[in-house]
């Protein structure tokens, strides 16, 4: 398990109800572990072809834990051009959408369906406060 069992509960939660229908999985991740904690009901017929490909994406997301330091440095400093804190990465595709979020050693990606990308913000927010009080 990446983190408790309530955590882990709060979090699908949090993305189930900022993506409603459209969230097709969470998946939560460390640098060492991952673990797959939502499908969709209609993906998990699937779900074992799922893993390899979920298994994919973490290691392609947990470049963030290595970014964290470059992202710091864009925070702010002498030449005054600050973008401010990392907050979470958004990723386009055709069909839909990836957002992860990383707050110390813990990652949160979550894959939707085509949506209003308005709403990561909010879920996306709503990650980093939940993973931060852990």
């Amino acid at each position: 398990m990446v983190v408790s069992d309530q955590l882990e509960e709060r979090l699908v939660s949090a993305c189930r109800t900022g993506f409603g229908d459209t969230l097709r999985s969470v998946i939560l991740f460390t640098p060492e572990e991952w673990s797959l904690s939502y499908v969709r009901s209609d993906l998990r017929a699937v779900e074992p072809d799922l893993r390899d490909v979920k298994a994919e994406i973490v290691e392609n997301e947990r470049l963030g834990f290595t970014s964290q330091e470059t992202y710091r440095s864009f925070e702010g400093g002498a030449t005054g051009e600050s973008l401010g804190t990392y907050r979470f990465t958004v990723r386009v595709f055709d069909h839909g959408y990836l957002c992860r979020v990383i707050v110390g050693e813990v990652g949160v990606v979550a894959t939707t369906d085509e949506m209003n990308i308005d709403a990561f913000e909010d879920v996306a927010t709503t990650l980093r406060k939940l993973l931060a009080e852990d």
